[in-house]
This record gives C-alpha cells, sequence and structure tokens, in this order.
C-alpha cells in the first residue's frame, strides 16, 4: 500500500521516503521546518487515517531531516502529531463508534468539522513584519466539534442508587382498605430541569441487597413523565415529575436495597423532535429541583436490636 511505496526502495536504492526527506530539507531552514512538517503530515494524513501507520511513515522520516537542520525532535514530534489531528476533522474515522450510537452519516457532522477545520483569526490584532529579519513566534490551535442525535438514534444510561437496607429492612407496612394501594406507598414529587436536547425516559427497578432486580409483585416503581427536552440546548425546560414506589407485602422492605435507573435518550418524542441540536457535556445539564417525599397510609417500625 502506501507505506510500501514510501519506504521501499527502487532500482536506483533510494526509496521515495528518501527522496522527500532530501526535498524537505532543501527547501527549509531550522524555522520553517516545523511548520512544513505540520502541513506534511495534515496531507499525509488524507492518506493514512490511521495513527500508527502514518507514524511509522512519516516519523523516520521527519526526523532524519529535524536532525539534520539542527531541529529539537520534540519540536518535529509535535509537528507531526499536530497536522495528523488537525485533517482528522475532515477524515472522521475516529468519529465511526460515535455516529454508529448516534445513527448519523459523516456527511451529517462534516459541515461542522470544515468549520472548525478551518478554525478562526483574531482580525482585533495586527502586526508588521519587515522582510529579511527573523521572528520567532508560536502557534496555537483550538479545535471544537461536537455531535448531535439523529431522530432514530437511542442512547441508554444505566445508574444504581443502593446501600439503604440497614435503613428500611425494620420498616413493615400495614395493610389498608382506605388506601389506593393496599400497603400505602411512597411518593417523591420533583421539578427537573433539563438543559439537554432530548427527550428522557426514565425506568425505575427496585434492587434487593445482592444487587438483583425485585420483581413487581414484591415492589413496583411508577414513574409518571417523559422529561421534555431543551429545545436548544441552551435554554433548559423543566418537567414536573412523580416517582411511587408502591410495596405489594408488608415486609416489602425488607431485603430491598435501592433502585437502579435506566435512562434512555431521545432526539425524538411523538411528532417533536429536536434532532441536529447539538450534544455539549460541560453546559447541558440535568437539574433535580423542589424534591419532595410524601408517605401514604401507615407503617410499622421494629425498634428491637
Amino acid at each position: 500500500g502506501i507505506m510500501g511505496i514510501i519506504t521501499g526502495v527502487g532500482a536506483s536504492g533510494i526509496s521515495f521516503g528518501t527522496v522527500l526527506s532530501n526535498a524537505c530539507i532543501s527547501v527549509s531552514n531550522a524555522t520553517t521546518y516545523p511548520l512544513l512538517t505540520f502541513l506534511c503530515a495534515a496531507v499525509l494524513n488524507m492518506f493514512v487515517p490511521s495513527g500508527g501507520g502514518h507514524w511509522a511513515i512519516q516519523a523516520p522520516i521527519m526526523f532524519a531531516a529535524g536532525a539534520d537542520l539542527g531541529v529539537d525532535p520534540g519540536l518535529t514530534g509535535t509537528a507531526i502529531a499536530w497536522g495528523d489531528a488537525w485533517t482528522n476533522l475532515i477524515q472522521p474515522f475516529w468519529a465511526i463508534p460515535a455516529l454508529a450510537i448516534a445513527k448519523l452519516d459523516a456527511k451529517d457532522i462534516m459541515g461542522f468539522c470544515l468549520i472548525d477545520l478551518v478554525g478562526r483569526g483574531d482580525d482585533s490584532q495586527s502586526a508588521s513584519v519587515e522582510l529579511g529579519k527573523v521572528y520567532e513566534g508560536r502557534m496555537r490551535l483550538s479545535v471544537a466539534s461536537g455531535i448531535a442525535l439523529g431522530n432514530d438514534a437511542v442512547v441508554i444510561y444505566k445508574k444504581d442508587y443502593t446501600g439503604w437496607n440497614d435503613e428500611v429492612k425494620d420498616i413493615s407496612f400495614v395493610e389498608s382498605k382506605d388506601s389506593t394501594y393496599r400497603f400505602g406507598s411512597i411518593k417523591a414529587f420533583c421539578e427537573v430541569e433539563n438543559k439537554i436536547p432530548a427527550y428522557l425516559t426514565l425506568r425505575a427497578t427496585p434492587v434487593d441487597v445482592r444487587g438483583k432486580d425485585i420483581s413487581n409483585d414484591q415492589v413496583e416503581v411508577i414513574v409518571k413523565s417523559v422529561i421534555a427536552a431543551s429545545k436548544d440546548g441552551v435554554n433548559p425546560v423543566t418537567t414536573k415529575e412523580e416517582i411511587t414506589i408502591v410495596p405489594k407485602n408488608s415486609n416489602a422492605l425488607k431485603n430491598f436495597d435501592g433502585i437502579r435507573f435506566t435512562i434512555t435518550m431521545k432526539a425524538k418524542n411523538g411528532s417533536s423532535s429536536v434532532a441536529g441540536v447539538r450534544l455539549n457535556a460541560y453546559k447541558q445539564t440535568i437539574k433535580v429541583l423542589n424534591l419532595k417525599v410524601q408517605k401514604n397510609g401507615k407503617i410499622a417500625v421494629d425498634l428491637n436490636d
């Protein structure tokens, strides 16, 4: 492949890599060499997207040329790495797993990637350059890219909240004919403030002291609402949520140790959709506000050790 073309030795006994190295030395000096290395790495990355393959092809050539010019090896290595990373934005093999999860095609993010590739400059500052003088400069690159959910994408997140058994194992429920539920219930009311551009469906499963699911004929957990999505990923949307724990017998909490939450995140809910709004792990949050707990029915507590 390309690696063989660049490193292979022809009839003249000189590899194409050696030709590149000599050409690089002939047009470079110790000042311009890092920039030229950066640009060469950016071009080569379009044909060799593998980081390891890229390094195997270019590093021996560029380090040798840099050594001949007296360039710090650390600077040469950084130039290769930055050049490789720069054109990764339009060679998005790095994004394939994320695209599969979000059910998007490369073309769906290419516009954003191209904008990030071109970057932006600070036009509020200016400088004068006099020919014939040697200048030293520093280059700072800032790259920001994002991903958004498609209409068919589904992201599932699971989290266990356990360790409750020591606090609740001595509580039993008293049967009552007047209660909505035979052995009463425990209800949690709250408001959920969501800045994420996704609709969140919450499923709660009771868990025993062994970490196993408790069947609904022992304890049932009922979640009322789908948490509404932020339309733009910036302005929060608040949803009133209600979670009800329903014991099915008087000693339902004896082995109860907590709740396993499964959150399903989608861009579409019925006819409403927020597909294409970019996700941001730093600015998009979920907050639970005004949490209140209510006990319905009667309970008994065993205070004996």
